[in-house]
């Protein structure tokens, strides 16, 4: 059975893009489709383009006047003829087993499954510079509702059936409107997904919808205030959630200069919140603004709930006894590395934001030593390797410990090695990574860790090392030494810590998800023998 799936691609002002996108859906292998162009008023020649095409498949309607992407995708869904829908934005493009991949999925997935999506690469200038490859699936709303969780349109391929239950596209929202779109369906329907690059997520264009300019910040905050009335029982429910979605309100407001608004969006977060202190924070936002102490502010603002209870006693004596236990199981090489970090967790560090702030790393570090061979102590899934590969570097490896990060890796370079084991060194290598390994592993095995470092490193060569500090806390984190600790360790085997260096990287970072990388990194140059 080959269900006939309709394809909707509003468009606005891009005919330098719309041909890209058209022709990743007629190029498609799922050959039963239609494809609906809805011109949202364009001005730039977008008719022109679509002229050049003598596709059957391919459906062409105008707006007389600029109506917005919403009303575009709803113009196409009432000329749908389609069992299945698929969204495409124009600046997209997918890859051609995009819709034969996902109708595969959704015949054989139960009608409790209303949605089912994809994953995508980010790319900028044709190079990729991102990934988005969720792994959620099944009863996902509450993920949904504090943020957009598996990307945008273009990797959603939804029954029509679904749609008309839902309602289409909210006219009223020019920012957020796919987000609105997905959570309306999660609240219904189960969602599953193909794990599979199937498409292309391009930035880089001016012309984009999101942004945050005075008017993107309005059209932010209002998207948030839908979801408070649209989804009022539901928040009920969830008050950690309620209360991210006022604390994000309360940023906006305070963007837009609205700080007395942003105040007390705050004390209602607080009070869903239930926050120890609360009658400070009420006494506090009484108080006037000219005797106001930022930091006090700040702190106020900031701590949750969740915040406090790591600090209260009772939390800390379980996480102290827990983290002594794996340390003791550490020290005797008997803990489970498996299971305290399982394949999902290493999954997620190969998409979203994480791989953004790899990127960003990866391109400040190759920018100081430009080097021709690069190896990971403790790589994981080998992320950093592979932005180096793309980056020009020649030759890479990497040494990992975990068999579910070895399973997940994207480079075929990385060696299984114990590192609490000592490695020789039969290549070396002009810089060399150990980046939040240490803290991971017992201080007894400090020596064996540093030497393995620096004899992978050639004479002349650089170290990149970073490692979580006293107070940082942390998962696992069984190691927490000063910086001295570690200074010292390198020093003792001829490497001399570089401050230069760890300054100059540390300043150019821009870190969304991995702030510790920026904190922590200490740059060591070793020695010419």
């Amino acid at each position: 059975m080959n269900p006939l799936v309709t394809v909707i691609i509003p468009t606005y002002n891009r005919s330098y893009l719309l041909s890209r996108a058209i022709n990743s859906v007629i190029n498609q292998t799922y050959a039963n489709l239609e494809c609906i162009v809805v011109n949202d008023a364009s001005t730039d020649g977008t008719d022109e383009v679509l002229r050049k095409y003598s596709d059957q498949r391919l459906r062409y309607f105008k707006h007389k006047e600029n109506r917005h992407v919403s009303a575009a995708r709803n113009t196409a869904i009432g000329k749908a003829r389609g069992e299945l829908v698929a969204f495409l934005d124009d600046d997209d493009e997918w890859l051609p087993k995009k819709l034969e991949k996902q109708v595969d999925l959704i015949q054989k997935i139960s009608p409790e499954y209303g949605m089912v999506y994809c994953w995508m690469d980010i790319y900028k200038k044709f190079k990729k510079i991102g990934e988005v490859h969720p792994i959620l699936r099944g009863d996902i709303f509450s993920n949904t509702l504090l943020k957009q969780p598996i990307g945008n349109c273009s990797t959603l391929m939804v029954r029509m059936n679904v749609v008309k239950e839902v309602g289409n596209f909210d006219e009223m929202l020019p920012r957020g409107n796919d987000g609105d779109f997905i959570r309306r369906i999660c609240k219904k329907y189960k969602v599953d997904f193909v794990p599979e690059v199937l498409g292309h997520y391009i930035v880089g264009h001016n012309d984009r919808i999101t942004s945050q300019s005075t008017h993107g910040i309005r059209q932010a905050l209002h998207g948030e205030e839908t979801k408070l009335v649209k989804f009022n029982e539901d928040l009920k429910n969830m008050p950690h959630i309620h209360a991210g979605i006022l604390r994000k309100i309360s940023g906006h407001c305070k963007y837009l200069g609205d700080f007395d608004r942003a105040d007390n969006l705050l004390f209602k977060a607080a009070v869903l919140e239930k926050r120890r202190f609360l009658w400070i924070l009420k006494i506090y936002l009484r108080l006037p603004k000219t005797i106001r102490l930022p930091a006090y502010r700040n702190y106020l603002r900031f701590m949750s709930v969740r915040q406090w209870l790591r600090n209260s006693t009772i939390i800390n004596l379980k996480r102290t006894i827990f983290l002594l236990l794996q340390r003791i199981l550490d020290r005797l090489r008997w803990n489970n590395l498996n299971r305290l970090y399982p394949s999902d967790w290493f999954a997620q560090r190969k998409s979203g934001e994480w791989n953004l702030d790899v990127r960003s790393f990866c391109e400040n570090v190759y920018k100081s030593f430009k080097p021709a061979s690069v190896a990971d102590v403790g790589c994981g899934p080998g992320v950093y390797l592979q932005v180096f590969e793309e980056l020009g570097t020649k030759k890479t490896f990497g040494l990992e410990g975990t068999d579910n990060a070895l399973n997940n890796a994207v480079v075929p370079v990385i060696q299984k090695q114990d590192l609490r084991l000592p490695f020789k060194a039969v290549e070396k290598f002009e810089l060399v990574l150990c980046l939040e390994v240490a803290e991971h592993i017992h201080v007894k095995y400090s020596d064996i860790l540093v030497d393995t470092v620096v004899d992978l490193c050639l004479s002349g060569g650089a170290v990149v090392f970073t490692a979580a500090v006293p107070g940082q806390g942390g998962f696992h984190h069984i190691n927490l030494q000063p910086r001295e600790f570690w200074i010292s360790k390198f020093s003792d085997r001829g490497c001399h810590y570089s401050e230069t260096s760890s300054v100059q990287i540390s300043k150019r970072l821009d870190l969304k998800v991995l702030p510790w990388l920026k904190q922590n990194i200490m740059v060591f140059i070793r020695d010419s023998e």
